[in-house]
């Protein structure tokens, strides 16, 4: 009983560190998966099984969702409730939903210590009918911006279209 209450006090706090991205000071960040395990050797939280985490402001699904918690320094002996999160990795058609943006990928990695995301295994991001493919997508939370990186293998694609104008009457 006192290990269930120690992984339900771990992840409340991990779920309150989760990122910057997934705070939402208006909504509770909401996780639903089939199983939850924590691994406490291996510092790791694992969600799996139709995974799908929301805050209001966005939607995140895959099919596996890995937290992965900083080492302690050696001085230091915490608990699980004050350690911090080292990266956090979603696993299987990951979708990932924002303001009417979607991104969709294999696997993506979210680093807090950078406040960045990287999309791997065949990312796409789109907008309406707007699309841009590449390698590898990077998505840097605090300034808003998105890097896409192709290869000679697997170039950058982007394809825009034009918006409708009104027309008259309209």
């Amino acid at each position: 009983m006192v290990s269930v209450i120690r992984v339900c006090v771990l992840l409340s706090l991990v779920l309150f560190n989760f990122s910057p991205a997934w705070s939402s000071e208006k909504q509770p960040l909401k996780i639903n998966s089939n199983k939850l395990s924590y691994l406490q050797e291996n510092k790791l939280i694992v969600f799996e099984g139709e995974v799908k985490a929301d805050n209001g402001e966005m939607e995140l699904e895959a099919n596996r969702l890995e937290v992965y918690l900083k080492d302690a320094p050696q001085n230091e002996d915490l608990s699980p409730e004050e350690q911090k999160i080292e990266k956090i990795i979603a696993i299987g058609d990951v979708l990932i939903t924002k303001e009417g943006r979607k991104a969709k990928c294999g696997r993506a990695i979210y680093y807090p210590a950078e406040d960045k995301v990287r999309l791997e295994d065949n990312p796409s991001i789109w907008q309406d009918k707007n699309v841009i493919k590449g390698e590898t997508i990077l998505f840097f939370l605090k300034n808003n911006a998105v890097q896409v990186l192709g290869n000679s293998k697997k170039r950058v694609e982007a394809v825009f279209y034009p918006k409708k104008e009104a027309k008259i009457g309209e």
